[in-house]
């Protein structure tokens, strides 16, 4: 049962990081590409690609919280 708790707990802290990435990309992007879609995109990727290795960091954080408890069945 333990298990399930963390692992719920798990989930929103994803979800809330991948969707801060979404709105930081999508909001830079609107400025920086306002007149050309090229731009728009390239910024979008420029985000994400800077974002990828601190979403390793959180994936390796929570897996090592995660670790460290024990679960009893």
């Amino acid at each position: 049962m333990l298990g399930i708790t963390y692992s719920a707990l798990g989930g929103p802290v994803f979800f809330i990081f991948d969707f801060s990435e979404h709105l930081i990309a999508a909001f830079l992007g609107d400025i920086a590409g306002e007149y050309s879609t090229y731009i728009h995109f390239s910024s979008i990727a420029v985000v994400v690609i800077a974002f990828r290795p601190l979403k390793h960091r959180v994936d390796h954080v929570i897996g090592g919280v995660l670790a460290k408890k024990k679960f009893e069945f």
